[in-house]
C-alpha cells in the first residue's frame, strides 16, 4: 500500500471522491492511479462508473429544470402576445367604423 492510500483509508467516502477526483483528473490512465492509490484496478474504474452515471443523470435533471422553466416563460409570452393581438383587433375594428 502507498503512502497516499494510508492516509485517506480511514476515511472510506473521501478516500472514494479523492481516488475519482485523481483517476479523471490524472493525465495518465486509471490503471496507474489505482496503483498509486493501492486499490484494485476495477474497484477504481467501478467507482469512477457510478459517478459518472451519477453525474448524467444529474445534467438530464438540470436540463428538465431548465426545460420546464423556459415552458413557463414562453407561456406567459404566448398569454401576453395573444392579449396585445386581441387589443389590436379591437382597435382595427374601431379605426375601421370610425373612417365610414
Amino acid at each position: 500500500m502507498s503512502v497516499e492510500s494510508n492516509n485517506y483509508q480511514r476515511k472510506g467516502i473521501e478516500f472514494r471522491e479523492h481516488a475519482i477526483q485523481m483517476a479523471l483528473s490524472a493525465p495518465k490512465n486509471i490503471s496507474c492511479t489505482a496503483k498509486k492509490l493501492g486499490i484494485k484496478v476495477t474497484t477504481l474504474y467501478g467507482w469512477v462508473k457510478v459517478h459518472k452515471k451519477a453525474l448524467s443523470a444529474s445534467n438530464k435533471q438540470h436540463q428538465a429544470a431548465d426545460v420546464y422553466a423556459e415552458n413557463a416563460l414562453l407561456k406567459k409570452e404566448n398569454a401576453r402576445l395573444k392579449e396585445e393581438r386581441d387589443i389590436l383587433k379591437k382597435a382595427a375594428t374601431y379605426f375601421a367604423r370610425a373612417s365610414e
